[in-house]
C-alpha cells in the first residue's frame, strides 16, 4: 500500500506527483494506493492521521 500526501510541500509541488506514486504502486505485490489530502508531513496529524489508520486497518484485515 502506498498512502500519498498529495499537496503541495516545496518549489510548489507535492513531494510524490502523483503520476509517478502511481506507477510505484504498480510495481507492488498488492497494488493499492490512496490519496491523503495535505501534504507528506500534514497528513500526519488529525482526522488526516485517522484517515491514515483507517486505511492501513483496511488493508491489513
Amino acid at each position: 500500500m502506498l498512502l500519498n500526501g498529495t499537496q503541495n510541500y516545496a518549489l510548489d509541488a507535492p513531494l510524490l506527483p502523483r503520476e509517478f506514486a502511481q506507477e510505484t504502486v504498480g510495481l507492488l505485490a498488492q497494488d493499492q494506493y490512496r490519496e491523503v489530502w495535505d501534504n507528506h508531513q500534514t497528513m500526519l496529524y488529525g482526522q488526516r492521521a485517522r484517515e491514515i489508520v483507517r486505511a492501513i486497518t483496511e488493508f491489513v484485515a
